[in-house]
């Protein structure tokens, strides 16, 4: 009896242990393949479906509708429903393994309804996102239960247009630029499509490097430097006595008569404010619609550009008049006076501001560097036994240092704390033109003796350019190194950064203007024949890694390091 109890014992383990270790079923898996859903006009529908088991196989699959009774529909996975009533209906499918598990449920859930249903269009051609071509070809089909009476496209958010039953537009002369081109179709019974649209950018392909863009005419010599504002609107002045703003598409956004002839070049404020003034001694502060804020009287000429500190005061010189020989005023941004200084003699030089906020600038025959209170911090004379003008504004490299050239052709290099002459190179000619600097501290200025030159930072030449006439203009610089100028021979020149010639493009007078250089390489400079002049060039904008690369150092001219 025992013996019977124990073996029962060992059987009763050995059971409990084997069922322990068998593994559970994994019940199979159904997925869709193919079955209409949503909104459907069709009368029929066939639903597909794929079933898997990983432990075992399917013996049959089950099928209801509308929630009904389960039908068992053995192996085939395809079934199509046909003669079911208008509105809502579900189709839902489940599979069962040899074990006797169930999958997941998949299901359908659809609307038929015989109503009429929107057309259908659909995108068959047309470029998007950013092309450079001048025109796009768009191109659609369109279907409809009822027929497709005609279709529609609008441009740019504008009015729609009936288009018939064309499915095909070419779209050209649109400007650079951000665009969309938006296609609906209205079936017989007057219902509309979903719309389908087109979004692309405009880049037109860049001009050969000195191809004229466009010109503006004055009705005056054009001696005023550009100054580009935001937006790209250039602004500059003309000796008929007005102050032009115009976009970068050479259109006129407006002109204001400041009075006497605009030999000074427009300075933009952080806050848009333009300043500038004019042979009658007036400075002007004028508002990016043209509105005029203030003026104020200094008693002599302006020929130079207002520089602009970092609090927003404006610094201006003055050349000889009845009130006034060569005096440096410092005005508010208001018009009211902060202090002025002199008489210096004679200046045409523009104000450039250190990092200190010192204020250097040429007069007679000297280069004075003033503190910010308006006391003379240092003064240089040039020359030896004559006396010899400083015309030429200076710039201040990334050290301090101040670059200045005068009328007797020698260039300076001074030092910015105490004015003490580093060294000095005589390249001969007047040096009306001020100097622009690079990103590796080399030198840019033009000569009277017809020359562009390039001097290392220690002072000697490392190049030079013949033109065919004297160069007052001062360089731009673009940031793959290309350097512009203008010439009295009347040519804007560019060259590549070893001195070479890259292009030259000829004008109708001389040039004193110096360039300004938008984002886009466009070079913008005036002449003496009345124009403004937009000149293409692949420079890739100003070099503004340099600290000084055009005159007054930005396209603000703001002269502030």
């Amino acid at each position: 009896m025992r013996k019977f109890a124990f073996i029962l014992l060992v059987m009763t383990f050995f059971l409990l242990f084997t069922s322990s270790c068998i593994l559970p079923n994994i019940r199979p898996l159904v997925a869709k393949s193919g079955g209409l859903e949503g909104i459907t006009g069709l009368p029929n529908n066939t639903f597909t479906w794929i079933g898997t088991d990983t432990d075992g196989t399917i013996i049959k699959y089950e099928f209801r509708k509308d929630g009904g009774i389960w039908e068992s529909y053995g192996l085939a996975n395809t079934y199509t429903w046909s003669g079911y009533s208008e509105g809502s209906h579900t189709f839902e499918v489940k599979a069962q393994d040899n074990m006797g598990a169930y999958s997941n449920t998949v299901i359908w859930t659809f609307v038929y309804s015989t109503l009429n249903q929107p057309p259908v269009v659909t995108k068959l051609g047309g470029s998007e996102g950013t092309i450079d071509n001048s025109n796009n070809s768009f191109s659609w089909s369109g279907t409809d239960d009822s027929g497709i009476s005609k279709y529609e496209y609008r441009k740019d958010g504008g009015g729609w247009v009936n288009y018939g039953l064309t499915t095909s537009y070419t779209w050209s002369g649109y400007s650079k630029g951000n665009h969309t081109f938006e296609v609906r179709a209205q079936d017989n019974e007057g219902l509309y499509s979903a719309v389908v649209f087109w979004a692309f950018f405009y880049e037109p392909p860049m001009p050969t490097p000195g191809t004229l863009l466009w010109k503006y005419k004055t009705d005056g010599w054009i001696f005023s430097n550009p100054a580009i504002g935001n937006g790209g609107t250039v602004y500059f002045g003309s000796d008929d006595g007005y102050l032009y703003a115009v976009d970068s598409s050479g259109v006129l956004k407006w002109k204001h008569n400041i009075g006497g002839a605009v030999r000074s070049s427009p300075s933009i404020s952080s806050s848009g404010i333009i300043y500038l003034g004019n042979t009658n001694g007036y400075l002007f502060a004028i508002d990016n619609t043209g509105a005029e804020l203030w003026k104020f009287f200094v008693g002599g000429s302006i020929y130079s550009s207002p520089a602009i500190g970092e609090d927003g005061s404006i610094y201006v010189t003055s050349s000889g008049g009845t009130t006034s020989n060569g005096y440096v005023f410092a005005l508010n941004s208001d018009g009211t006076k902060r202090w002025s200084r002199g008489p210096f003699g004679i200046s045409e030089s523009s104000p450039a501001i250190g990092a200190d906020s010192s204020i250097h600038f040429g007069a007679y025959d000297k280069v004075y560097a003033l503190n910010p209170s308006g006391t003379t911090k240092w003064s240089f004379t040039v020359g030896y036994i004559f006396s010899h003008w400083v015309d030429s504004s200076p710039a201040i490299s990334s050290s301090g240092r101040i670059y200045v050239g005068a009328d007797h052709g020698y260039f300076y290099c001074l030092s910015g704390s105490s004015g003490t002459k580093l060294w000095e190179n005589h390249v001969g000619g007047y040096l009306d033109s001020s100097p622009v600097i690079d990103c590796d501290d080399n030198i840019y200025f033009g000569s009277g003796d017809e020359r562009l030159y390039c001097l290392n930072p220690s002072g000697s030449v490392k190049w030079s350019f013949n033109t065919y006439d004297s160069i007052e203009s001062t360089p731009a610089l673009g940031s793959d190194g290309t350097i512009i100028f203008g010439c009295h021979d009347g040519r804007v020149y560019a060259l590549n950064s070893d001195g070479s010639l890259k292009w030259d493009y000829v004008t109708g007078g001389r040039v004193y203007s110096s360039p300004a250089i938008g984002d886009d390489g466009t070079i913008y400079i005036g002449s003496n024949d009345g124009y403004l002049y937009a000149i293409s060039d692949d420079n890739g904008g100003l070099m503004n890694a340099a600290t000084w690369p055009k005159f007054q150092k930005d396209n603000s001219n703001s002269g502030r390091k």
